[in-house]
């Protein structure tokens, strides 16, 4: 799900492997799960912190706890474009910068089954260094706007 750096085989972050079946484990996905404060709100995310956890993403699930997400954490912010390849959900991207809100993509349809090169792409708004993905409306339903303080501990 992202843009910035990286080898071609992620250039795009969701262009992931394939990743088998829908009933595959949970523990494919990343496992580190923290709570994260988001202007007035808090979302338990699993961390996404590897070239391989990007990629693979939120792909293939079938749903996201009401109130969990991932964050997809990067060593250096920079502009990064996201695409739903393989994504049954439909997500808010909040994007990141030095700890601040400072862009929010709403309402992020799924596309599966439609190749890549027409995908659409969802470029951040500027240099970011963390990007989470969480349920469709939850930005809307927590009041989360640009300029709110994000926080996690260990980061």
């Amino acid at each position: 799900m992202l843009v910035g750096g990286l080898a071609a085989a992620v250039l795009l972050g969701k262009s992931r492997e394939p990743t088998g079946s829908s009933d595959e484990p949970q523990e494919r996905h990343a496992t580190v799960r923290q709570a994260l404060h988001v202007g007035p709100a808090t979302v338990i995310v699993e961390l996404a912190r590897t070239p391989e956890e990007w990629a693979r993403g939120l792909s293939e699930r079938n749903s996201l706890p009401q109130e969990g997400g991932m964050l997809f954490v990067f060593p250096t912010a920079e502009p990064r474009t996201f695409w739903m390849k393989d994504t049954r959900i439909s997500l808010d991207m909040i994007w990141v910068r030095d700890g601040k809100v400072i862009g929010i993509t709403v309402d992020v349809p799924p596309e599966r089954g439609v190749v890549d090169a027409v995908l659409r792409r969802y470029p951040s708004p500027g240099g970011v260094d963390h990007v989470l993905e969480v349920n469709a409306g939850w930005a809307a339903e927590h009041d989360v706007k640009i300029g709110d303080a994000v926080t996690l501990s260990g980061l």
